[in-house]
């Protein structure tokens, strides 16, 4: 035997009379208007079921309730996403203590100083997610540094005042490039690393970071002393 569908009030405002109907009849059902009261006033009156009408409210209310919370979440989640951005990409600057934006505003005040005008050039910096070692690119008045997650100190900073030294000096590892490049390294860490003749930009490279590790007592592996060739 079927089951019977569930009866509901449906009340004229006017009279207050009601007739039991489903909770959905049909549009035009006579069971929503009130013919008597209709016929009265010479315009359908439209009955209506308090109880859905409560039910209907409160799941209005409740999905307002859930589709704010919804939104709540989502904005709070993007605001720690966005928290979390800026966080990373303000730590890639940071290694050992340094600030290589600092850094390299004091590293061009001794190029200046050495006769070698250079505004400050435009600096991105990323992760190295592969290998040990550092890597960055000079162009145009910009720089970019590649420098593995955690690395000590001194990998960084010799890399900055290397692409510094680029963006400053005329040639790509030419004699002057070769002396600003010690210099910037000397008296900006106060070390001394000899430019001599038949050294190779890569040699002064990896000498001016083992100078840098030893005045901050930094123990490197082989791959932090190295860079790849284009960089070099």
């Amino acid at each position: 035997m079927a089951k019977e569908a569930k009866q509901y009030r449906w009340v004229c405002p006017e009279c207050c009379g009601f007739k039991l109907a489903s909770s959905r009849p049909k549009k035009i059902a006579t069971v929503r208007f009130c013919l008597p009261c209709s016929e009265a006033t010479g315009l359908l009156v439209e009955r209506g079921c308090p109880k859905l009408d409560k039910s209907r409210e409160t799941k209005a209310e409740r999905d307002k309730v859930r589709r704010e919370r919804a939104v709540a979440t989502k904005r709070k989640t993007k605001k720690k996403a966005r928290a979390k951005r800026e966080e990373t990409a303000e730590e890639k600057w940071h290694y050992g203590g340094y600030d290589l934006r600092a850094e390299a505003t004091r590293l061009l005040k001794i190029a200046r100083g050495e006769g070698y005008p250079c505004k400050k050039p435009s600096m991105t910096a990323n992760w190295r997610h592969k290998g040990g070692y550092a890597t960055g690119r000079s162009w145009g008045g910009k720089v970019h540094l590649t420098i593995p997650k955690g690395s000590p100190a001194a990998p960084a900073l010799v890399l900055l005042a290397h692409e510094l030294a680029h963006e400053a000096a005329p040639g790509h590892h030419g004699f002057e490039w070769r002396w600003l490049f010690s210099t910037l390294v000397n008296k900006g860490y106060g070390v001394t690393v000899e430019y001599k003749g038949g050294c190779s930009s890569r040699d002064l490279h990896k000498a001016a970071i083992q100078a840098v590790a030893a005045k901050l007592n930094e123990e490197l592996t082989d791959a932090q002393l190295e860079a790849d060739e284009e960089g070099a």
